[in-house]
């Protein structure tokens, strides 16, 4: 039974391995150079509450003529993806919270999620 476990443990060292060496020599995920195929791009807003100081990240289908219309008008429209940096990872990790309870993972672990 021990020598599965050694497997397992070495399989995720290598996993763990694997996906540091890939955010050092590429850096941090970042969505710019995907190439989106079919008749859609994706449309996105933020919605703020001022009440309670929370904001929520909406992401709909758009039509490609209509978004490079709008791209064309406000260039820098898009959104940096996790951009408001630790913020963004501690909601992440706050969404693992059983409901109720507010014990979470820690936001470390959403930096490579």
């Amino acid at each position: 039974m021990g020598e599965y476990n050694i497997i397992a443990e070495i399989i995720l060292c290598t996993v763990i391995f694997l996906g540091i060496l890939t955010t050092i020599v590429y850096g941090e995920a970042n969505f710019d150079k995907v190439k989106l195929t079919g008749p859609f791009e994706v449309g996105h807003k933020d919605i703020h509450i001022n009440g309670t100081g929370n904001a929520i990240s909406v992401f709909y289908p758009m039509d490609k003529d209509v978004y490079r219309r709008i791209m064309k008008q406000e260039p820098h429209r898009n959104t940096k993806w996790m951009r408001y940096g630790y913020n963004t990872r501690l909601g992440g990790a706050r969404s693992t919270a059983p409901w109720g309870s507010e014990t979470h993972s820690h936001p470390f672990i959403w930096k490579f999620v």
